[in-house]
């Protein structure tokens, strides 16, 4: 059982590890260039880490509050996204992308809304006090 375990620990750290290596060794070769993309990737993870507390509100939040703020990030990112695309006027098809993926995120974010006074849900989501 423990060689088992080990066993584990030794394959998952190959396997993060090698990917490592071959990258670091490459000398850069495989790695692709630096450029503006390198911004909307950063942007885009950074609105990815704003998005953690609203994982972690469920606990202490109503539901309806939760609702709002998802909501809320949705727009603003679709937002950043739409000026994004106007910045890729050069790129048809990453503008394209963009804009495509805002309009998804409006709908997604006004059917969040219309979903909780269709389920008629307006009590607490994850408090052991409201089940």
């Amino acid at each position: 059982m423990l060689l088992r375990r080990v066993s584990g620990l030794y394959i998952l750290s190959l396997g993060m590890g090698l990917p490592l290596l071959v990258l670091g060794s490459s000398g850069g070769k495989i790695l692709p260039r630096p450029g503006a993309w390198m911004d909307l990737v950063k942007a885009i993870f950074g609105f990815l880490l704003l998005s953690v507390p609203l994982v972690l509100l469920p606990y202490s939040v109503v539901k309806d509050v939760l609702l709002e703020l998802a909501s809320l990030w949705w727009l603003v990112f679709a937002a950043f996204l739409s000026n994004k695309a106007n910045n890729y006027s050069k790129t048809i098809g990453v503008r394209t992308w963009c804009r495509l993926f805002a309009i998804a995120m409006v709908l997604v974010a006004h059917g969040d809304g219309e979903l909780s006074t269709l389920v008629g849900t307006n009590h607490c989501c994850c408090q052991p006090s409201c089940r």
